[in-house]
C-alpha cells in the first residue's frame, strides 16, 4: 500500500499510520521517509489531497501522526532544519484549517508567511523543497 499513488490508498495510510503510532508500533525510518514525502510533502501534494489526507483522522491525531512519521528533526544541517520547521508551521496551519479553526490558521499561515519573507522566499509547494 505504501507504494500506490492513489489518493484514497494514501488516505487508508495515513488512517493505518495513525493506528499503528497509537499502539506503539514501530516503523521502518524508509517507510517514515515514504509517508511524509508521498502523503504530507507540500511540494509533492495536490492542496485539495493534502486536506482529505490530514482529514481521514481526528486533527490532534493528524498532528500527533504527522510528528511521529517526522521524527527526523534532530540534523545538524541548518538548512534541513529550517525546512523541517516550516513544513511544520504549514502542516499544523493546514489542520487547523480543515478542522474549522479558521482564526487560528490564518495566524499561522500569516506568521508563515512574515517567515517566509523574512528568508527572502515566497510561498509555493517550491519553496519547501529541499
Amino acid at each position: 500500500m505504501i507504494y500506490i499513488d492513489d489518493i484514497q490508498a494514501r488516505i487508508e495510510l495515513t488512517r493505518v499510520a495513525n493506528e499503528m503510532r497509537k499502539n506503539g508500533e514501530k516503523i521502518i525510518e524508509s517507510n517514515e521517509n515514504r509517508i511524509i514525502g508521498t502523503n504530507y510533502a507540500p511540494s509533492m501534494v495536490q492542496d485539495t489531497e493534502l486536506a482529505k489526507i490530514l482529514a481521514a483522522v481526528p486533527p490532534d491525531e493528524a498532528w500527533a501522526t504527522y510528528l511521529w512519521l517526522d521524527k527526523t528533526t534532530d540534523s545538524s544541517d541548518e538548512d534541513e532544519q529550517s525546512l523541517k520547521h516550516l513544513n511544520h508551521e504549514f502542516i499544523e496551519a493546514k489542520i487547523k484549517e480543515i478542522s474549522g479553526k479558521n482564526g487560528e490558521a490564518l495566524a499561522l499561515y500569516r506568521a508563515l508567511q512574515t517567515e517566509l519573507r523574512a528568508k527572502e522566499l515566497t510561498w509555493s509547494p517550491e519553496s519547501l523543497l529541499p
